[in-house]
């Protein structure tokens, strides 16, 4: 079960951070700051995240489990090709925030935010590699897709994929 109070402050704390960042770079915004938007303490903060960047991952996980719960996503700790679909629906779902990270120079975070959700414990090096394939396409795939002002559709970013895999053999995460 989850403290949804923990959970609210947790996010509160995670949306300031994302709206100071439209105003100042990352790196200038202050906990002071942080913590008078949220409306928490200091202590609150430090209690719940040791960095602005594990704020924002905590955000966009929160966010990917709420689409999941929406969408009736089951396999939501990796991606894999059937749920490519529901991955593009998300991006564009939350491509305001995307553009933003990319804008700021954050993009890695990301990339991080993909592999704290996709990197479930594998058993065998090929799997990893495999994992680790996966995750560097999307986000290429991603990239280019906010490059181009997110012209595709969900959709079509998701044909697009299967179109490069099936061009290279299966590439499917068992």
């Amino acid at each position: 079960m989850r403290d949804t109070k923990t959970e609210f402050l947790k996010e509160c704390i995670a949306d300031a951070i994302l709206k100071l960042m439209r105003e100042k770079p990352l790196e200038k915004i202050t906990v002071d700051e942080i913590s008078k938007l949220a409306g928490v303490g200091r202590a609150t903060y430090f209690r719940h995240f040791k960095s602005k960047e594990e704020a924002i991952i905590f955000k966009r996980k929160l966010l990917w489990r709420r689409y999941c719960d929406e969408h009736g996503i089951t396999v939501r700790n990796k991606f894999y090709i059937g749920n490519a679909r529901a991955f593009f629906g998300f991006v564009y779902q939350n491509r305001e925030d995307t553009i933003l990270l990319y804008s700021v120079g954050k993009e890695t975070l990301l990339f991080d935010y993909f592999r704290s959700i996709a990197e479930a414990p594998s058993h065998s090096s090929e799997e990893r590699y495999r994992e680790k394939f996966l995750i560097f396409g999307l986000m290429g795939l991603l990239d280019e897709w906010l490059l181009s002002g997110f012209k595709d559709s969900p959709e079509q970013m998701s044909q697009r994929l299967d179109k490069i895999v099936s061009s290279c053999g299966s590439l499917e995460i068992p």
